[in-house]
């Protein structure tokens, strides 16, 4: 028992021998009181909503028969849940979306440039398109997908770095009337599973009150790890347990093996307390202020143990939450996914597909008739390709002819299939198919430009969630990058790329700068050397505007985007140059044509004056 009754003096004497009793204190019990009574307002806000979720994931899967036909009966699945998501998906990730950092002062140009250059590399070291791509199928699938950034300790060799995860929407409850984490949202509760060792790690000072609490079959867990292929007979009396583990050298791996839940409370403190203050005068002023400013971060398990309770980790003050939704609902948190949009559809449509397949079961093997005088054994009839049939003279044995599939079924069918492409906004054209009928270049240009809307709005709802991503990840990286740690900026690939080494100093009045120092290679000596001293930029207020990298890659959509740039191009003067050029039509190999390029404009010689 690891949470003993403060009012029983049964349990008080217990703890007074054992510390591995927890009491909470007055003001522990009301932090652990706060975060359930939030998480019961939370499931039923959420109510009306995630019944549905392991519906729609079992129907994205195939398993789309809820109730089982009669024996013989076809129960076909035409499953265009999958077909709608797996379209939509590349169409909005193949465009590799992302964000750049602007400057919204002349002062902070600097300062954005550096960190444009760390979120391109950091984006690309975290697999963030991944992470991206998860987070937007739960969107798709259900009424939206979550992401959480936080700050991991244990990357980049213990130096730390931003981490993004994808959240199941399941484990994340926000209070009734949100629009957003960071509209209407005083507070988020984050639910997660962790292995016992490492809440004890966290936590030391709690470490003999925290106990597994997951959902593992301890038994079967205990026998894998004790059993070591050797067999031994144990006396029905005895009274060692069978399958305990062995208390030499396994307790560590023990704790990995068993599960804690714990529940993760972001909220806004709103608590007051009176602080002193002087003035420039030397006068002192008692004024009230928020105790916590940033907000509070509460973390209890699940059996009632309180963690931590303290203030947000974050400076910037925000929940480290970001949502992504499909289609947008106004003034609602949960969005529609496009499974909640076609689920009758597709009920509807394995239902015809499933009389269609009885129709062709019933004509492949329609009846025979025979007379009962006609001496052919019913069993003898197996339907046989050539098969030969005896009968006597005078009797009848013939076969029923079936009749053909009614029309309406078949048209039926392909009317549910228009309707879900109207439902869907995927059609044949924007799948990259040649519509029927059309064949003047005019016309699909047009049909084309028209079947994109819905996912240009898609592309707007996905754009607003990285905004939110790259103000979280950017306050994340000035917070903590105050220890010097080195980045990459890669050229083209003949080149050696260049090193720099940064950290970020912040001063509470003045603002933010960064300190860096840049490495050059040397050719001669084969090694990189400093080519400067450290050099520390100017104060910045850490407010940048995040340019998101977005943009829909359907075929005609690349087909104007190139047009548009060899257009720029052959402009006098140019526009654009070579390099923006064969960045925007994808150009492969395009660092090493720019550097054979520019060798042979060095090796031509200088052009003549004319001549007289």
């Amino acid at each position: 028992m690891a949470l003993a009754d403060v009012n029983n003096p049964v349990a008080q004497a217990q703890v007074a021998e054992s510390p591995d009793y927890y009491i909470p204190s007055e003001e522990e019990r009301q932090d652990i009181d706060l975060l359930f009574k939030c998480l019961e307002e939370g499931k039923r806000a959420r109510a009306k909503y995630d019944k549905y979720w392991d519906k729609w994931e079992k129907f994205y899967d195939g398993d789309q028969w809820e109730i089982k036909r009669a024996e013989g009966k076809a129960m076909p699945v035409a499953n265009i849940l999958r077909i709608v998501i797996q379209s939509m998906l590349p169409i909005l990730t193949d465009a590799q979306p992302g964000f750049n950092i602007g400057a919204k002062t002349p002062q902070d140009y600097e300062f954005s440039d550096l960190l444009s250059t760390l979120v391109d590399t950091w984006w690309s070291l975290r697999s963030m398109g991944l992470t991206l791509t998860n987070t937007l199928m739960q969107a798709l699938m259900l009424h939206c997908g979550i992401q959480k950034v936080i700050w991991d300790d244990s990357l980049e060799g213990g130096l730390g770095d931003v981490r993004v995860d994808d959240i199941d929407p399941r484990d994340v409850w926000i209070p009734e009337g949100a629009s957003d984490f960071d509209k209407k949202c005083p507070w988020v509760i984050h639910r997660m599973e962790k292995s016992l060792g490492e809440i004890r790690r966290l936590f030391p000072e709690k470490a003999k009150q925290i106990v597994a609490t997951g959902k593992e079959k301890e038994k079967t867990n205990q026998q894998a790890i004790a059993y070591d292929g050797h067999i031994e007979l144990v006396s029905p009396v005895d009274k060692k347990a069978k399958d305990a583990p062995t208390a030499t050298g396994q307790e560590a791996g023990w704790d990995t093996k068993k599960i804690v839940e714990i529940y993760e409370l972001w909220i806004d403190d709103e608590t007051l307390i009176n602080v002193e203050e002087e003035k420039e005068t030397g006068e002192k002023k008692t004024v009230q202020k928020k105790r916590y400013p940033q907000g509070k971060i509460v973390t209890v398990t699940s059996n009632r143990i309180l963690l931590q309770s303290a203030e947000s980790p974050r400076k910037d003050g925000k929940k480290p939450f970001v949502r992504y939704i499909d289609m947008v609902r106004p003034n609602r948190f949960y969005g529609d996914g496009e499974i909640g949009q076609l689920f009758e559809t597709q009920k509807m449509l394995n239902k015809t597909l499933a009389h269609i397949f009885d129709c062709l079961t019933m004509m492949g093997n329609p009846d025979w008739i025979l007379d009962t005088n006609s001496g052919v054994d019913p069993e003898m009839l197996t339907n046989t390709v050539g098969q030969v049939i005896q009968k006597n003279p005078g009797t009848e044995v013939r076969r029923e002819s079936p009749p053909n599939i009614p029309a309406y079924m078949i048209n039926f069918y392909y009317e549910i299939h228009k309707l879900v492409d109207e439902i869907s906004g995927m059609h044949d054209i924007t799948q990259g198919r040649k519509p029927t009928g059309v064949t003047a270049a005019e016309a699909i240009a047009e049909l084309q430009e028209a079947a994109q809307t819905r996912i240009r709005l898609k592309e707007r709802n996905l754009q607003s969630s990285l905004t939110q991503l790259g103000h979280l990840v950017i306050n994340t990286m000035m917070q903590y990058y105050t220890v010097p740690r080195v980045a990459r900026v890669t050229k083209n690939k003949k080149d050696w790329p260049d090193f720099f080494e940064f950290y970020f100093k912040d001063s509470e009045k003045e603002g933010i700068q960064f300190v860096k120092k840049s490495y050059e290679f040397n050719e001669e000596q084969k090694k990189y050397q400093a080519a400067q001293d450290w050099q520390q930029s100017g104060f910045s207020k850490g407010d940048f505007d995040i340019d998101v990298k977005s943009g829909t890659s359907l075929p005609f959509m690349r087909e104007k985007r190139n047009q548009l740039a060899l257009k720029l191009y052959s402009m006098q003067p140019p526009a654009i140059d070579q390099e923006n050029l064969l960045e925007t039509i994808e150009w492969p190999k395009k660092d090493e044509v720019l550097r054979r390029t520019k060798e042979a404009a060095a090796a031509a010689p200088p052009p003549q004056p004319p001549q007289g």
